[in-house]
């Protein structure tokens, strides 16, 4: 017996981890192995499905009154695959309702015999099947129409089956409900750590059932702990009434009962909960407490049963004698064993009795405690388990042939009485052994290659003929059998084997085999096949190789007579009958004949066939037996020399070649047979020329030496000989090729000889021109060449071979196609040109070669697939020119393109190119720029239709058509649009394109965009005409002031010459001061002037300027007022007060007396890094449309202005040119009528501080 600790660790080993369920039983080592016992057999070891087992258990945990059964076998259907939604409908559905008995029933009745016990998923028989274990597991009265059911349709041996597993769970539930110190335990059962979180979170109404189910069993137990309350109050109250009534008689008693009142009262809540029976009976056997379990397992109510004798009442048989029992029972408080009892229905009961003596405070006994669990089932299964492993121990013990159970290692677990005679070991000596120890190794690795294919699951069993070594030491030949037992798991246990011995029929069997090995090698020895044919039963013996001549396998052909006739030639078969007839009347002293027979394939074979026939005394024949020759091949040999002498002749007579035998004379030949062609040539018949002499045809006699002596060299060399001449028939020269050849000596004892005579002519002439051909390409300049299918050139030009390096007479058996290209040519050409001219017949691409010095020279290169009549390649040719000259032209043009692309695309020139259609073929990107055109919007476009103005269409498609046609107009000038509606004129130069053969293909344009120098142009002419105005005005007074004077006409000293002085004198001023603002103006606007810029103050500009035109400003009573910030410059100081002092001065000239102006400095607010000048007036202001025009040059709002406040019109065209020159603008605001406010803006520095200062006392 194993102890505590090596059942935990095999029970940790079967699970992976001890389950709280065999807590209880630790401490004693036989409670826990007989119920470790119970479970191996009853639950894991049980042969039923796990699936089935787990959902039965999961099914029936409703009825145990702790949680721990429902949520561990809860967990295990979820590791078996089952989701939390199915095993909640499974729980849910395993209330009994006693009106579906019915229905479940008929499910059941319906179904054939032999039901397999693992029904479909949530089917209906599955339902049935459910519900029918839980009315057996309860005890139903209507549960034995269902036993009934099962055992016709699960047969004997697996109804015991569900009945041991439904007896375990009922155990199982009772130990739970017995031990509640771990009925809650199931938290620390790992298929509840493993899966209770993942089923609670994926069905949250499993965990609302789980708890209300808890609740309402509590509830029930709650209920029956009334009831029996009540009920054992009611006995009490009774006892107590007989007590008074016998107070002084049964005091003792009375104590004693009060006890057991209190007692029981204490343990009724928890013994009526149980679902076993449980009985508490006092010391003289009379029963006081009767359960509800008890109830329904033995028939009997409380009321039946209370008060009477147990004994009696169930009628117990007990193991031993009673009063040994209860002296047990006395001594260790406790007495555990198996009874048999009678229901009320009469029915045997066998149940598992467990007694526990109850005593009082004193210790002294009360009463005993009996609680019997139903083992009927479980009984009934052990003993069939049992009579069934006694009848395989016998089986297995007493069988003819050996017979074992193999460990997964090969050790021998259990061996019979005829295995070991079998290798003459005993069985102690194998269960130390391995199977491999005793096996042939010649035979173990095939054995362990079908062990490892069981054990991985790809077959279920294998016969395997091998070898085992007698403990003597002599080989066993034995016939294998194994197959492999797993556990519930699927996992392997171990191997069922058995071996029989057929070391005699093996020894028989090679001793057959050796015996027909030589008469198969007797037959084989001369190829023949043999037949034994019975006369009188037809059946004939047909021998292996008979067989096979025929193309039959050994077992493809019956022993009669008919599997030879049917298979004779139809029109064989009847003579070849008749010669075995006449065999059988003795005629023949042997039976012979070839014919024909049909083989498997369709075909016939020729078959020699010998026999002997065998007679009786009176003269029957009885048998025949014979040989079967295949005489196919000699036939076949004799057929094909007819057919070749009949081929040869043919040949003979209509050859083309002359052909015929002749015989040497001394000095002429003698001609014996001649065929057609010969007498042809010599203008005769093969008749008339037959034993005539060669000269007597005409030959002459040169010939005839040459032919003789050609004719002895082949008979002293013994081999053919073989020359060419020529034959002059009238003019005509023929070339002849003839072949003698020596035959033998005649009976005259000349010499004979055949010839043959090929008229060659057509291919000499071929040749001939073949040679020239070749002088032509072996003098080309063109790489030519030829290689084989399998790329080896055989074949170069002088030109290829210079090319490669090789000389003229240098061979080159080794050289390849790959070898005359650099990598990328070769695979362009292997790739690509090779398939296409197999393809097309031609490929040509430009290619390079390798040169012998390691050059690439490029080609282009022809090749060419060459045919054969009946379509197949026979050899590839190439032809190829170097092209580097033409590559390095085509280099030098692709360069001048792209030189002049570049040009185009980068000269700040309109390029634009059309067709002869004016359709745009090419616009650079000049043109893109300057119109805002894309490529997309222009390409493809009518250019007159899209780009001209209309008013100009007609005159520039004019043109256009005579460039096209006379190529006129090379220069011109027209607007174009651009994409914004703006006209741009253009000045162009007109080219004519032409394609090679001259004609006029379109027109490329270069232009150049003139209009800004146009208009620089026109302003150019206008500024000549002011200037001239200008300078004519001053010119005119200076010149009539002169010519007064000089004529005398006003004396100088009057008071009129003074005042025509004056005027002369401001006309000269005013003259100067307009050279002076236009040269100063063109040297600004020209860069002559070369800016000086330097740090300086605003401040100090402001005050500098205001301080020149003081004097102005107090002639004309005008207020200066000035607001500056110390804000640094960086400016050439003279420039801005020039600036400056313009704009004040024109402030002043254009302010109504009284008036102020105000000059002001500041930083700009959106750009702080800007500084703001500002001049503002009160003068008459500038109309709207002059504000822009101002600072032209001689522009002024009044023409007449420079007449009356002497100004020349310049003064704001220099200030606009100093300001841009500083990198800043310039502006005018004003209201007509109120005053102007100029404004520039120049770059500077932050102030560094603001000193506001009203300079009013300026004017002062």
């Amino acid at each position: 017996m194993l102890n505590n600790k090596q059942l935990k660790a095999e029970i940790k080993d079967k699970f992976g981890f001890f389950p709280p369920f065999f807590s209880p039983a630790q401490q004693n080592s036989q409670v826990l192995e007989n119920l470790w016992q119970q479970t191996l057999s009853a639950y894991v070891n049980n042969p039923l499905p796990t699936l089935f087992k787990e959902k039965l258990s999961a099914y029936l945990s409703r009825y145990c009154l702790v949680p721990y059964c429902m949520v561990c076998h809860s967990c295990s259907l979820r590791s078996l695959g089952m989701k939390a939604s199915q095993i909640l409908k499974l729980l849910e559905s395993s209330h009994i309702e006693e009106v579906e008995n019915d229905k479940h029933l008929r499910v059941l009745n319906a179904l054939p015999e032999k039901q397999k016990l693992l029904p479909e998923l949530d089917s209906a028989l599955e339902e049935a099947l459910l519900y029918c274990c839980a009315l057996i597991f309860l005890g139903k009265d209507s549960a034995g129409s269902y036993r009934n059911e099962l055992r016709r349709l699960l047969k004997a041996e697996n109804y015991q089956h569900l009945i041991a597993l439904i007896a375990y769970i009922k155990t199982c539930h009772f130990w739970m409900e017995a031990h509640p110190e771990v009925a809650d335990e199931y938290t620390a059962d790992k298929r509840s750590q493993d899966h209770l979180h993942s089923l609670l979170q994926e069905e949250p109404a499993l965990a609302e059932f789980l708890c209300c189910d808890r609740q309402k069993v509590n509830c029930e137990c709650q209920s029956q702990a009334e009831q029996q309350k009540q009920l054992l109050t009611q006995v009490v109250e009774t006892a107590n009434q007989e007590l008074k009534n016998n107070l002084s008689k049964h005091k003792q008693t009375l104590e004693a009962f009060g006890k057991q009142a209190i007692m029981l009262r204490e343990q009724a809540q928890l013994l009526n909960l149980a679902r076993e029976a449980i009985v508490v009976r006092d010391l003289n056997n009379k029963i006081t407490f009767w359960n509800r379990g008890a109830e329904e397992r033995y028939g009997f109510s409380q009321q039946e049963a209370l008060g009477a004798n147990i004994h009696a009442l169930l009628q117990t048989q007990f193991p031993q004698p009673l009063a040994d029992i209860e002296r047990e029972l006395f001594r260790q408080g406790y007495w555990e064993g198996e009874l048999k009892q009678i229901k009320r229905d009469r029915s045997p009961m066998i149940v598992a009795s467990r007694w526990a003596l109850q005593r009082d405070e004193e210790g002294k006994p009360i009463a005993i405690l009996e609680i019997n669990t139903d083992i009927t089932e479980y009984k009934l299964t052990q003993e069939s388990l049992r009579e069934s492993e006694e009848r395989f121990h016998g089986a297995f013990e007493h069988a003819a042939i050996g017979m074992a159970l193999v460990s997964l290692d090969g050790s021998w677990l259990q061996v019979n009485r005829s295995l070991c005679e079998i290798v003459g070991y005993s069985e102690q000596e194998l269960l130390t052994m391995t199977f491999q120890a005793i096996t042939h190794p010649d035979d173990l690795e095939t054995d362990l290659g079908y062990m490892s294919q069981i054990l991985a699951g790809e077959i279920r069993s294998y016969q395997l003929e091998k070898r085992y070594f007698h403990k003597c030491g002599q080989v066993v030949w034995i016939l294998l059998s194994v197959s492999l037992v797993r556990d519930a798991h699927g996992q392997p246990k171990y191997f069922v084997v058995q071996i029989q011995d057929i070391t005699e029929r093996k020894r028989a069997l090679e001793a057959l085999r050796e015996s027909e090995q030589r008469w198969q090698l007797a037959l084989r020895g001369n190829n023949d096949g043999i037949w034994d044919w019975n006369v009188k039963t037809n059946e004939v013996f047909f021998s292996t190789r008979w067989k096979e001549m025929l193309g039959y396998e050994d077992c493809e052909i019956s022993n009669h007579l008919d599997e030879w006739a049917k298979r004779v030639h139809p029109d064989d078969l009847e003579w070849v009958t008749q010669v075995i007839q006449d065999h059988f009347a003795k005629k023949t002293p042997f039976y012979i004949s070839e014919h024909r027979v049909q083989c498997k394939d369709g075909t016939y074979k020729w078959i020699l066939d010998r026999g002997q026939a065998l007679w009786d005394e009176a003269g029957n024949v009885m048998r025949m037996a014979g040989s079967h020759t295949d005489m196919t091949e000699r036939r076949q040999a004799e057929e094909a020399l007819r057919e070749q002498e009949a081929i040869l002749r043919s040949f003979y007579n209509s050859s083309s070649m002359m052909m015929g035998v002749v015989e040497l004379l001394e000095d002429d030949i003698l001609h014996l047979s001649d065929n057609q062609t010969s007498a042809n040539f010599f203008g005769t018949t093969p008749a008339a020329m037959q034993n005539r002499r060669a000269s007597e045809l005409g030959a002459p006699q040169s010939h005839i030496r040459q032919w003789i002596a050609y004719y002895q060299e082949s008979e002293r060399t013994n081999h053919p000989v073989r020359f060419e001449y020529n034959h002059n028939i009238g003019k005509d020269i023929r070339y002849l090729s003839a072949t003698v050849c020596f035959i033998g000596k005649a009976s005259s004892g000349r010499s004979r000889y055949s010839y043959v005579v090929d008229d060659i002519t057509d291919r000499k002439l071929i040749e001939e021109e073949r040679a020239k051909l070749i002088a032509i390409i072996e003098a080309a300049s063109d790489i030519i060449g030829t290689a084989s299918l399998d790329e080896r050139v055989s074949y170069m030009n002088k030109a290829a071979r210079k090319m490669f390096g090789f000389t003229e007479s240098e061979e080159f058996p080794n050289f390849t196609i790959a070898d005359a290209y650099p990598k990328w040519a070769y695979e362009l050409v292997h790739n690509e040109g090779i398939p296409a001219a197999m393809s097309s017949g031609v490929w040509v691409g430009e290619t390079a070669f390798l040169s012998h010095d390691g050059r690439e020279i490029p080609v282009s290169q022809l090749v060419i697939a060459h045919k054969s009549p009946d379509g197949r390649i026979k050899l590839l040719s190439t032809i190829a020119r170097d092209i580097t000259q033409q590559k390095q032209i085509e280099a030098t043009l692709r360069e001048a393109e792209r030189r002049w692309r570049s040009l185009l695309e980068n000269v700040r020139l309109v390029v634009v190119g059309l067709d002869r259609n004016g359709k745009v073929e090419y616009v650079n990107p000049y043109f893109l720029e300057l119109t805002g055109y894309t490529q997309q919007e222009v390409i493809g476009k009518d250019w007159f239709e899209n780009f001209i103005p209309r008013y100009q269409k007609q005159p520039i498609e004019k043109c256009f058509q005579e460039v096209l046609e006379q190529n006129f107009h090379p220069h011109y000038q027209n607007p174009i649009l651009t994409k914004s509606g703006e006209e741009r004129l253009i000045a162009w130069n007109n080219t004519l394109l032409r394609d090679l053969q001259g004609d006029a293909i379109g027109t490329m344009s270069i232009g150049e965009d003139i209009t800004e120098r146009q208009a620089i142009e026109r302003m150019k002419d206008e500024f000549l005409s002011v200037v001239s105005h200008e300078l004519r005005t001053p010119l005119t007074s200076i010149h009539g002031a002169l010519n007064l004077l000089s004529s005398g006409l006003i004396d100088a000293q009057s008071h009129k010459g003074k005042r025509v002085i004056d005027i002369a004198a401001e006309s000269t001023d005013r003259l100067v001061r307009l050279v002076n603002d236009i040269l100063e103006l063109e040297r600004l606007e020209s860069g002559k002037i070369h800016l000086k810029k330097q740090p300086c103050n605003a401040s100090d500009l402001l005050i500098k300027a205001t301080e020149s035109m003081q004097l102005m400003a107090n002639r004309a009573e005008i207020t200066l007022s000035v607001s500056s910030q110390n804000i640094k410059l960086d400016v050439d100081s003279d420039r801005i007060i020039q600036v400056l002092t313009n704009l004040l001065g024109n402030a002043i000239k254009f302010s109504p007396p009284g008036s102020t102006v105000w000059l002001t400095v500041k930083s700009e607010l959106v750009n702080p890094n800007s500084i703001l000048f500002e001049v503002k007036d009160q003068g008459r202001g500038i109309p709207v449309e002059k504000l822009e025009s101002i600072f032209e040059r001689f522009q002024q709002v009044d023409a007449s202005d420079s007449r009356k406040k002497g100004g020349t019109g310049l003064g704001l065209a220099i200030c606009r040119s100093i300001v841009q020159q500083h990198g800043g603008q310039i502006w005018v605001e004003s209201i007509f009528g109120k005053g102007s406010s100029f404004y520039f803006t120049l770059p500077g520095c932050l102030a560094e501080d603001v000193c506001y200062d009203n300079q009013a006392h300026l004017s002062d």
